[in-house]
């Protein structure tokens, strides 16, 4: 039975706090989210909820989805960090004359969850063309978003006979498919990969069927290679809007802090130079050193030895190794920077100077027990959050 005398937690030691933590709802380890907040609604002074407060243990979590599995629950996180990077888009194989766009963010949609990732909710299920495995296709069902990452697909029910999920790159190439069957019961729990830039479709698999969503009510995804037992949706979203595009940098979510890291240049018109080995362009707003920790939108995929992009030794000129003249098709400076008219070349590079904005701090407040958390800037995310002292010592012993 959860304890009612919340009224009678007077005391500021710590033991004596922490044991009306520990005796909520008559089981140790265990925190009835009903009954937390009214826990600190009744303490009598500020040490008393300092001393709850006491009883959580700091811990740090990091990933393109943070995860741990012994949150306090509505306790604010003391820090999220996302770390943003440029994404590419595009259709068939990427070269000089197809070149992928370079995209960059506005803002930062940050997603907490519990166990489960399936919010069934969200989902609106429609006609949808993908390129599949021998051809383009046609079928019923929704596509689903989630950054990389290992996951398990499982139902506590019997979802539907004919259902497969696909896995496709962002540029909608098919990559690999499983199909999710069923027993009398429950489905057959499947492990799948996602690397940087896929996402999920849930289609029905023959062509004209419907695909049912009804059926998903009782579907999860989690993180991991193994099925757990089901639990429902639970999560919110937070956007952080930038006031600007950013192509590469981080965001602090907690005090609102954007550091942008990376600036985006397009060379079309501006006379290039050359070396014996190179054709360079000498830039200063560009951070000097060797290499360069960022993206070309044609560039890139020229795995030709010398015909990528770096920058000087002691200074931060752009050099572009001759070696690319074979394959673009030139012979001379002349040639090249008329092709660097007709072809523009545009990358993402990492500033001289980064730049710091001041944005409005943002709460994100962890869940009891499991929680994930994950943004949509195609990059990873740290957390340190406040767990259940009590949880956390039952499960790390």
């Amino acid at each position: 039975m959860a304890r009612t005398d919340y009224g009678a937690i007077l005391s500021t030691k710590i033991a004596d706090t922490s044991q009306a933590i520990r005796d909520v709802n008559g089981t140790v380890g265990t925190i009835a989210p009903a009954d937390w907040g009214t826990l600190i609604r009744n303490m009598k002074s500020g040490a008393d909820y300092q001393n709850a407060l006491n009883q959580m243990v700091e811990e740090s979590a990091t990933g393109s989805i943070a995860s741990f599995t012994d949150g306090a629950n509505q306790i604010p996180c003391k820090e999220v960090i996302c770390h943003i990077n440029p994404t590419e888009t595009g259709t068939g194989e990427k070269s000089p004359q197809n070149p992928y766009v370079i995209g960059g963010f506005t803002e930062a949609n940050i997603t907490r969850t519990g166990k489960n990732l399936f919010d069934v909710n969200s989902v609106t299920v429609a006609d949808i063309t993908f390129k599949g495995e021998s051809g383009v296709t046609k079928r019923n069902g929704f596509i689903y978003n989630l950054p990389s990452g290992i996951y398990t697909l499982s139902s506590s029910t019997n979802i539907e006979s004919y259902i497969y999920m696909v896995v496709l790159a962002r540029n909608g190439d098919f990559k690999s498919f499983v199909r999710l069957t069923a027993t009398t019961s429950v489905m057959n729990p499947k492990t799948i990969t996602l690397a940087d830039g896929d996402y999920i479709i849930i289609y029905a698999a023959v062509s004209g069927s419907t695909l049912h969503i009804n059926r998903f009510d009782h579907f999860m995804i989690e993180v991991g290679s193994t099925a757990t037992t089901y639990e429902p949706y639970t999560g919110d979203t937070n956007t952080v809007s930038f006031g600007q595009t950013v192509y590469g940098g981080t965001l602090n979510v907690t005090t609102g802090v954007l550091t942008v890291t990376y600036g985006l240049r397009i060379f079309s018109n501006e006379p290039w130079s050359e070396t014996s080995s190179a054709y360079y362009h000498t830039n200063g707003f560009m951070k000097k050193g060797n290499g360069l920790d960022g993206w070309a939108n044609w560039l890139k995929t020229l795995n030709v030895i010398g015909a990528g992009i770096q920058f000087g030794a002691n200074n931060n000129t752009l050099y572009i190794g001759k070696t690319i003249n074979s394959i673009i098709g030139i012979e001379s400076l002349s040639e090249f920077n008329q092709y660097i008219i007709n072809h523009p070349l545009i990358i993402v590079y990492p500033l001289a100077t980064p730049i710091t904005i001041q944005l409005i701090p943002t709460e994100i407040k962890t869940l009891l027990g499991a929680n994930n958390i994950y943004h949509d800037c195609n990059g990873d995310i740290d957390v340190t959050y406040r767990a259940n002292g009590a949880l956390y010592v039952e499960q790390h012993p």
